[in-house]
């Protein structure tokens, strides 16, 4: 192997391992003057700018690294009192695994010499059959393995420990304080490594490929299962929450015995008293572990094995750090789903072994099993005996109470947000939903938003309170139920995942029961919960129809067990449909499981080329329709075209002329720059004329004779500002013709 130049691939190698989503991050070395140092994080919107950056800071002599992951904005840590970044709860997009294999000769852990590092590597590659990207770091190397497409922190994390299993079996010096570490920073190609006063070049050996997650998922299962490799130890702390508790509906107290009984895996290792193959015993141990006296059995179950030690087996019981072992763990090492009569019916074994429940009431925020209920009190008769309750709307005409779950899908960037923080306002206060929609009884909105800051959300909700307020000021009831019924939680450095990958399954998190006891410890009766968007709260695969169905299963037990009427998520709408201002329910992108499984999916889309033609091109983009595409139990409303204000505000475009006279277009252009300008200085109208003529593009008469027609109609007004006489500014009216409503409105 040869190093490349690494003036031409250091932006190649960059963007290749680096996620395309959230913030790069370059981190500087910076000394102290008492010897010791601390780290400067600079962030970049991309890997091209954070290159760029890298090499400049490195042309002045500093030493660089880069972060491998990407991560949301600075936030501040109450637990330290400071603002920060680099945080392992901060990731929110990872597009590459990594090792570091360093090289000291004489040193534990390390390698005696860079060449049998380097062949380590290829060691690595070949049993994967995958192309690393490989970089000498000055010292030792690096080995990226990178995907085509971001990945969320758990699926990172599942590839990654299975990873470390391979890079274990094959007893590889791979440093274990780096392949785990999703906040990890390393040397990046192009800089130079000035430790213990030496300038070694960073450089580029091999620029690897980037692999779908399923083809990497598949090669590394195809070795673990080829090769009966063991699970590595991991550098977590184990638990004391079961990781998969939510998915096992709160995992059950389990009887060991009771899971052989159905699950022939765990029988055999108690029937041949622990005489079985040691990936098919490890795997075994990791379901026995969680049942009833699981160690005590576990010991009891393995003393048949002629090399059983009580001191080894106690050692392995304690090294399983993750939870219960799924069926599909399972069947990778014993091949036994194939001829099991619970397949497809559980994803673990240690659900066969549940202790016989309680009998639940009702009332119980447990759901029922199948043997409490009775068929007697579902007969026609039943349901014919009473006239039926009105249907009850949340949202006049757009909502309904009670739906389950719904789904708000759009492009990138049309205002979905915008959206939900302008229907949490409307219902928190009873105000009409865009100035339409009636509001039968204002109840309370929690929204956990997790792609804006604290700060954006600041602004907007000043932004949508003023909008209001222009059409009439809130009164003293509506602030008090503001203040109380609309709490928006920005969630950007807290990783929220309803469900997650793990070990080859997608199971239900914790995340649930957390938001629940969020809800009731603060003693909150939501009416909405909305969660935005999406991928920010789903760590499965949004293409698998599996996963998706259990995403939709947790919405609707956030519902139940929160007590809300109803749960929103946002979501994104494939390209075709972004492309073709599609409007329907099959717009929303991934799996048709997730349109199929919500009860409620309203779209926002862009202009159809028929309304195109009726507003200028220049004004296109601030257009959009809104329409209902799922509903229960209610008739579908009319689609409505809504307009963006100036401030950000969605409102319905017949609350704005869109095609204005010439004379109106250019009274309004001038009423736009006076509301933009007069909070920065005082100006008199000739003033601005002077200053402004040339962003007008208008002659210094024509602006006058605006202004002052503007002036006539109620639009502008003169007042005295700072000492400065006759200094011009909008009235009420002129401020609503600013944020784009009618002349006549």
């Amino acid at each position: 192997m040869f190093c490349v130049d690494n003036s031409d691939s250091f932006k190649k190698f960059l963007e290749l391992v680096l996620p395309e989503e959230g913030n790069k991050i370059i981190t500087l070395v910076m000394p102290t003057e008492n010897g010791n140092s601390w780290f400067k994080y600079k962030t970049y919107p991309t890997a091209k700018e954070a290159a760029r950056a890298a090499l400049n800071f490195d042309q002045r002599g500093e030493t660089v690294y880069f972060a491998v992951n990407s991560f949301g904005d600075w936030y501040h840590d109450p637990k330290k009192d400071k603002k920060r970044i680099r945080t392992q709860e901060n990731v929110v997009a990872c597009r590459s695994m990594y090792d570091d294999f360093d090289v000291g000769a004489d040193e534990d852990g390390k390698y005696s010499t860079r060449k049998e590092a380097l062949d380590d590597i290829i060691k690595l590659a070949k049993a994967l059959q995958l192309t690393p990207t490989i970089t000498s770091s000055g010292g030792g190397y690096h080995a990226y393995f990178s995907f085509d497409e971001d990945v969320s922190v758990d699926v990172w994390e599942e590839l990654s420990a299975m990873k470390r299993d391979v890079t274990t079996h094959l007893k590889l010096k791979a440093d274990r304080a780096v392949d785990m570490d999703s906040a990890r920073i390393l040397r990046p190609v192009g800089t130079t490594n000035r430790k213990n006063g030496q300038e070694r070049p960073v450089e580029l050996v091999k620029l690897g490929k980037a692999y779908s997650v399923a083809k990497v998922r598949d090669k590394l299962q195809a070795y673990i299962k080829d090769n009966n490799v063991s699970p590595a130890p991991t550098n977590k702390k184990p638990s004391a929450a079961n990781p998969f508790a939510a998915a096992l509906g709160d995992y059950p107290e389990s009887d060991a015995d009771v899971v052989a009984e159905h699950c022939a895996a765990v029988r055999e290792f108690k029937e041949s008293g622990g005489n079985i193959p040691e990936p098919h015993w490890h795997r075994a141990i990791g379901v026995v572990k969680f049942c009833e006296n699981g160690e005590q059995v576990i010991h009891e179950w393995s003393k048949n094995y002629d090399g059983y030690s009580q001191i080894e087996t106690q050692d392995k019981i304690d090294e399983w750090s993750v939870g219960p072992t799924s069926c599909i763990e399972m069947d990778k090492h014993v091949d036994c789903m194939k001829n099991c009569p619970m397949a497809g019916k559980c994803k673990f074994p240690i659900q066969l072994g549940a202790l016989e429940p309680s009998l639940k009431s009702v009332e119980s925020n447990e759901r029922l099993q199948i043997s409490d209920l009775t068929l007697d009190g579902f007969t026609a008769a039943n349901y014919l005996r009473q006239a039926p309750q009105p249907v009850r709307y949340v949202i006049d005409q757009i909502l309904t109470a009670d739906i389950g779950s719904g789904l708000l899908s759009g492009q990138g960037g049309i205002g979905k947000t915008w959206l939900t923080y302008q229907l949490g306002f409307s219902v928190a206060t009873g105000r009409p939903f865009l100035d339409r929609y009636q509001i039968p009884e204002p109840g309370l909105v929690l929204i956990f938003t997790a792609e804006n800051g604290y700060a954006s959300i600041q602004r907007r909700l000043h932004s949508i309170k003023a909008h209001y307020e222009l059409l009439k000021k809130l009164t003293d009831l509506e602030h008090d139920d503001l203040n109380k019924n609309l709490i928006i939680v920005p969630t950007e450095s807290v990783r929220i995942r309803l469900v997650k990958r793990w070990m080859g399954s997608t199971i239900a998190t914790e995340s649930v029961s957390e938001i629940v006891k969020l809800v009731k410890k603060s003693n909150l009766k939501p009416s909405i919960i909305i969660v935005d968007p999406i991928s920010r709260f789903n760590g499965g695969d949004e293409n698998n129809a599996e996963d998706m169905t259990l995403f939709v299963e947790q919405l609707e037990e956030l519902k139940r067990l929160s007590g809300a009427e109803t749960v929103i998520a946002t979501h994104h709408v494939n390209k075709s449909s972004g492309r073709n201002s599609a409007s329907d329910q099959f717009s929303a992108r991934g799996s048709s499981a997730l349109v199929d499984g919500v009860r409620w999916g309203a779209v926002l889309s862009s202009l159809t080329e028929k309304q195109k033609q009726r507003i200028p091109p220049e004004f296109h983009k601030l257009y959009m329709n809104f329409s209902v595409a799922k509903a229960n139990d209610m008739p579908f409303p009319d689609p409505l075209m809504l307009m963006r204000t100036n401030a950000g505000v969605l409102v319905a475009a017949d609350k704005h002329n869109y095609s204005d006279t010439s004379e109106q277009a250019d009274i309004r252009k001038v009423v736009k720059v006076v509301g933009e300008v007069e909070h920065l200085e005082p100006l008199s109208k000739r003033k601005f004329a002077d200053k402004y003529k040339a962003k007008l593009d208008m002659s210094r008469d024509s602006i006058l004779k605006l202004l002052k027609e503007g002036e006539e109609k109620g639009y502008i007004k003169q007042n005295s500002v700072r000492g400065v006489e006759r200094c011009l500014s909008l009235t009420s009216l002129g401020e609503k013709i600013q944020r784009g409503f009618s002349f006549d409105s």
